[in-house]
């Protein structure tokens, strides 16, 4: 079960937490798209921003471009890897990250088009 969590409060949150710190801050989440990356950057002051499930969907995420992978490509790519090293992941873990590189795909098309403008 995913929670909803108010992106905006937890940005201020890490802002108000890095500028009473003398110490490097690095801000977790809140990054799907490339773009994502200097956006939070910004808000929150941080020093470096970590990204994690984002990357199951969007493995291409640093390649700086912006344009992401055709699912098809990247699943067959990661399928290849599987076969060229066996037992290195259970059949479950490959069928989750295909699901994560189709979802993503989803979430990047329809997502921003039901948003208010």
């Amino acid at each position: 079960m995913h929670r909803k969590v108010d992106v905006l409060a937890v940005a201020r949150a890490v802002r108000v937490l890095k500028e009473g710190l003398d110490i490097p801050v690095v801000s977790n989440g809140n990054v799907r798209v490339w773009a994502d990356i200097p956006a939070n950057l910004e808000c929150t002051g941080a020093d470096g921003v970590m990204v994690g499930e984002t990357l199951l969907g969007n493995s291409c995420l640093f390649d700086g471009t912006g344009t992401l992978p055709d699912p098809v490509r990247i699943s067959l790519e990661y399928l290849n890897l599987c076969r060229r090293y066996p037992d290195t992941a259970t059949l479950q873990t490959i069928q989750t990250h295909i699901r994560h590189f189709v979802d993503f795909q989803w979430y990047v098309v329809f997502v921003p088009a039901n948003q208010p403008h």
